[in-house]
């Protein structure tokens, strides 16, 4: 994710999350925060909104950034995350995508 997300960026995200869920039932999620200003108001609910509605289906998430304000968001994003959570820095975006492969 870059610049400064809006609420058709989260139907974007949305409909291939569904897909995927539908799909293969959990899934693993890697969020790359590179170059990434926030949220806009509508954007900011959609976050929220969409992340309880799909919570269960997360199996494991990734949180990939380099800004300390995000690694908080993902300190707090892990208190409610029913999946595992964890967050890197982007200089350890192999790592991440290591992770994210074990089983």
């Amino acid at each position: 994710m870059s610049g400064k997300l809006s609420d058709d960026d989260y139907k974007m995200l949305v409909a291939e999350l569904e897909h995927e869920m539908k799909k293969n039932g959990k899934i693993r999620l890697v969020l790359e925060f590179d170059d990434f200003h926030g949220w806009d108001v509508h954007a900011a609910w959609d976050g929220v909104k969409y992340g309880f509605k799909y919570n269960k289906y997360l199996e494991r998430v990734a949180h990939l950034g380099d800004k300390r304000w995000q690694k908080w968001i993902a300190k707090l994003t892990k208190l409610i995350a029913k999946g595992e959570l964890r967050y890197f820095d982007l200089k350890q975006k192999e790592h991440a995508w290591n992770w994210m492969r074990e089983r």
